[in-house]
């Protein structure tokens, strides 16, 4: 039973199934007397049939006697000892919940005990009446408001006098065109739709709660009168139509692979089955690598440990009972990143794209950000709490001969986030995995993308006859001539004709960066369902544990099955005490980066957060209070979302498994719950941008659900570009002439041995005591400015679909995030200093990462750059070149030779500086301790000549 602090009046006033999803006109028995019942719901959990994909049931009960209105519900308590050891075989759910489980035995007549009509037969009762017309997508029903009987009795209402209104939530009423019967795939009749609501949403508190705790760990006894988390009746059926959903997400899915037969175990098992590994009984000898995994890992569903599986159940727990967020990242190569495909058939959001209605249905933002590039990953491991941001779960999927200790830096840099996520890998050495999973005990899975088991393809003509998911993805080896075929492996259309705008650029014929390497766009989506399949099996254990453990234990669920802080708290202690891996023993220059957390500042995308994250966002202004500005000027082609794109849609007659999941049933005067009350999270999607939309009369461009600060930040691009960057190309020449002088005079003052007999630091070793005094007043500078000048919001989500939406983009609809330039802040000896503010040093590190390899022209007032990749030994840079860097303005400055003796090649394209590595640097910190918080300042110059291209910063 639940807690009694405020049963009587959650009795009377909030335990009513028609508050809670069930229309009791339609479903509600009713008798020759006209006194409505209380209804008693009862929901039936039998233990030896529990399946993965078993789902509650709901019986309903009343009584209908007026003469035991009153006296007949103290009789029940009397009885209710006696009932409770005679029918031992009945499990009551949350009721009874020290009944042995078993079944109920519909034989008792329980008219002959306390004088109740009988129970009638639940599949007798009728079901509302369903309408003949529906739409496409997200689709509700709404329940006209029913009309009063009289003006004496207020609170009678008459039955409907017609069935609910089907209406689509994203186009209003405009679209009701497309019939839907038997013969259509994904009708609602075939498959349903969510139901649940909460009646009694006006009595919730509205303050977030969960977030005053760490992680949102809630204590139970903690939550606020009315939480829906202690409320039985609303949890209870909350579950029961999440286990429906979870199934009906599933069957979607291998429905749309051709495998709607659920008798036909072995062929799903074999292309989505999750393989669950007691990690922990491998021997040292054992490999968790390709070649162990391919055997036992037939499909796309992947493999995972068991106690991370565990783990990964609780995640998913904690996101449904505090309403939080579930983020997904993903680092690796341009495979990874869709190159060839749409941005959007990536397939990271193929993933998103299924399972987006599902986890706003249960009340959990799902974000997902495909931050993989061409670039090398340890520029953003290295940075991965900003960059990656907070994630639950952190996929690998980069170039097979990657270097260990890049990878294990990489998961490491992940595990110490605030989160610890899941680590989720491809390609990854076993002995790597197996030595981080016994020393940190992480959560540990992957996946090994193979795709032999899929229906095979020995035709042009067989292909035909395939579903459309599976045509060409598995080819027999003498057709796979045909299957590598632009027109078989890709899918893209770069631009759309629309009413409001014709781009300025010529447009390509198809998105670029197809390779012979490229996964095309239904490998991808194979993928992306696999990891879905992962997710669905994970959430229905999730469900199948809530509602055991209420049985017995009451609501709401106890903490230990859903609080995650000691879990996070026990990885991170033991990352930071580890001290031999694979990532030591690679950067030598620096071991304490693989037991440290970075932070990260950097202009390159996709990026967390990207108004916070770059590196312009820490440059202090000069003093005229202008900020860094970008090197040229393009603007945003057009606002608003993108029209359908055919190259995305699911054709005619396809399983559309995005419509089947976003359609649900509500009363017209509630509705379903948004996380913290702030609105559907559909409010930031846009279909059109996501794989397989089936909006087909949305041509003009009518939907308006940009969230606020996507577009307040493009707005703000835009006009810093518009109102900033004109004023500074013009007067460019001026102020660089101005600046020389400024140099030479400070060149000319400067004693020309002071820096020969200086004690140079170490590579790596740069501590605060070997930093000069400060022999000149270090003035903040913007003329340092931006080449990565992509209009937009670029943060890898489903919601960066404006990104590099630019004039002078020749595929507008492409969508990629990546920066294939690796842009960054370029300085030249004319640009003075840049003040970089570093917000909480605690470990005394700070690392930069230059490209050294670019050379400038001018061409009237604009820079033109060129860039040789041959020379990144430092070709590039004069001999007269010198670097000087200041930390809290105290200045050290490299010639060429030693600037070149400073940086360390961790990756192809990848040199990193260490300007500071001094475990004592903040023992002066803001409150003298050894462990203080300091903020710093860091500026560097140019002097001499050359160009350096500033592209990440680093520190801890």
């Amino acid at each position: 039973q639940r807690s009694t602090k405020t049963r009587g009046k959650r009795m009377s006033e909030a335990y009513r199934d028609d508050d809670y999803g069930i229309d009791m006109e339609t479903e509600r028995p009713t008798y020759d007397n006209d006194i409505e019942a209380e209804p008693l719901v009862i929901r039936t959990v039998h233990a030896s049939t529990v399946t993965p994909t078993s789902t509650s049931t709901t019986v309903t009960a009343t009584s209908g006697n007026p003469g035991m209105a009153t006296c007949g519900w103290m009789m029940v308590l009397i009885w209710i000892p006696a009932l409770l050891l005679y029918f031992r075989k009945a499990e009551f759910s949350y009721f009874l919940p020290d009944i042995d489980a078993g079944t109920v035995d519909d034989s008792l007549d329980f008219s002959n005990i306390l004088d109740l009509p009988p129970v009638p037969d639940v599949s007798q009762v009728p079901q509302p009446v369903e309408p003949e017309e529906s739409i496409v997508k997200e689709s509700v029903y709404i329940n006209p408001v029913a009309e009063e009987s009289s003006d004496d009795d207020d609170n009678v209402t008459s039955e409907p006098t017609e069935p609910p209104t089907l209406v689509n939530t994203e186009n209003g009423n405009d679209d009701l065109e497309d019939h839907w019967n038997d013969t259509d795939v994904n009708s609602m009749e075939r498959w349903g739709a969510w139901k649940f609501y909460d009646g009694n949403e006006d009595l919730r508190p509205t303050n977030d709660y969960c977030g005053e705790y760490p992680n949102r760990d809630i204590p139970g006894d903690k939550l606020p009168e009315y939480a829906w988390q202690d409320d039985a009746v609303y949890v209870n059926h909350f579950i029961d139509e999440a286990f429906h959903l979870v199934e009906r997400a599933q069957e979607a899915i291998y429905a749309e692979y051709g495998l709607t037969d659920p008798a036909n175990y072995e062929p799903r098992q074999q292309l989505f089955g999750v393989q669950i590994i007691d990690c922990d009984s491998l021997s040292d000898g054992d490999e968790l690598g390709d070649s162990f995994l391919q055997d036992l890992v037939t499909g796309q569903g992947g493999w995972i440990c068991e106690s991370s599986y565990d783990n990964l159940v609780k995640r998913l727990l904690h996101a449904m009972l505090t309403n939080d967020s579930f983020t997904i990242a993903l680092g690796g190569d341009s495979a990874a990143a869709g190159h060839g495909n749409h941005f959007a058939q990536s397939y990271l959001h193929a993933f998103a794209h299924v399972l987006e209605p599902v986890f706003q249905k249960l009340n959990v933002q799902l974000v997902v950000r495909n931050a993989a590039n061409d670039g090398g990953i340890t520029e953003s491991a290295l940075g991965s709490r900003d960059i990656y941001g907070e994630v639950d779960m952190m996929l690998w999927d980069g170039e097979e001969d990657t270097e260990e200790g890049t990878i294990d830096l990489f998961h490491r840099q992940a595990l110490l986030g605030n989160r610890a996520p899941l680590i989720w890998t491809r390609h990854s050495n076993v002995g790597t995995l197996q030595k981080l999973y016994k020393e940190t005990g992480c959560d540990l899975g992957g996946f090994t993308g193979t795709l032999h088991k899929f229906p095979e393809t020995t035709s042009i003509d067989q292909a035909a006859t395939l579903p459309f998911a599976t045509q060409f993805l598995h080819c027999h080896k003498e057709l796979k001539q045909v299957c590598d075929a632009p027109t078989n492996k890709y899918r893209t259309q770069c631009w759309v004709e629309r009413d409001d705008y014709t781009p300025a650029t010529k447009q390509d014929d198809f998105v670029g960066g197809r390779a012979s390497w490229q996964p095309g766009f239904r490998e991808h989506q194979a993928i992306g369902r696999g990891l879905a399949m992962t997710i669905l099996d994970a959430l229905d254990a999730a469900l199948s544990l809530w509602s055991e453990i209420t049985i017995t234990d009451g609501f709401p669920l106890p903490d230990d099955y859903w609080h995650l802080t000691p879990h996070y708290q026990k990885i991170h202690s033991n990352v930071k005490s580890s001290t031999q891996s694979s990532c030591h023993e690679t950067f030598t220059f620096l071991p304490r980066i693989c037991n440290t957390a970075l932070h990260g500042r950097t202009e390159a995308t996709p990026r967390a957060n990207p108004e916070h994250t770059s590196i312009r966002s820490i440059v202090k202004p000069d003093k005229e209070g202008t900020g860094i500005l970008y090197a040229g000027s393009q603007s945003m082609a057009y606002e608003g979302d993108d029209v359908p794109n055919p190259a995305l849609q699911v054709p005619e007659g396809e399983i559309d498994v995005r419509e089947i999941l976003s359609r649900a049933i509500i009363h017209e005067d509630r509705g379903m719950r948004s996380l913290n009350g702030e609105g559907s999270f559909t409010d930031g999607m846009d279909p059109n941008r996501l794989l397989n939309n089936n909006n087909k009369n949305n041509n003009n461009n009518k939907k308006k659900k940009k969230k606020a600060d996507i577009k307040a930040a493009a707005d703000a691009d835009a006009k810093a570009i518009a109102d900033e960057n004109a004023k500074v190309i013009a007067d460019a020449k001026a102020a660089a002439d101005a600046k020389a002088n400024v140099n030479a005079s400070i060149k000319e003052n400067t004693p020309k041995n002071s820096n020969k007999n200086k004690k140079k630091p170490d590579a790596g070793n740069a501590s605060n005591n070997q930093l000069d005094t400060p022999t000149e007043t270090i003035v903040s500078s913007s003329q340092w400015k931006s080449n990565c000048n992509r209009p937009g919001y670029c943060d890898g989500s489903t919601n960066s679909y404006n990104c590099n939406r630019s004039t002078q983009n020749s595929c507008l609809l492409s969508g990629h995030n990546t920066n294939d330039d690796q842009c960054g802040l370029l300085g030249t000896p004319d640009d003075g200093w840049p003040v970089l503010t570093l917000a909480d040093v605690t470990e005394g590190i700070i690392m930069v990462k230059f490209h050294t390899w670019k050379t400038e022209t001018q061409v009237g007032g604009d820079r033109m750059l060129e860039e040789d990749r041959a020379l990144m030994g430092g070709e590039a840079l004069p001999d007269n070149f010198e670097f000087d860097f200041a930390i809290d303005g105290k200045i050290v400055t490299w010639n060429k030779l030693e600037f070149i003796k400073q940086w360390h090649p961790v990756e192809r394209m990848v040199q990193v500086f260490v300007l500071l590595d001094d475990v004592h640097f903040v023992a002066n910190g803001k409150n003298g301790k050894k462990n203080a918080v300091k903020d710093v300042e860091l500026a560097m110059r140019l002097r001499g000549g050359g160009l350096l291209d500033l592209t990440h910063v680093y520190w801890a």
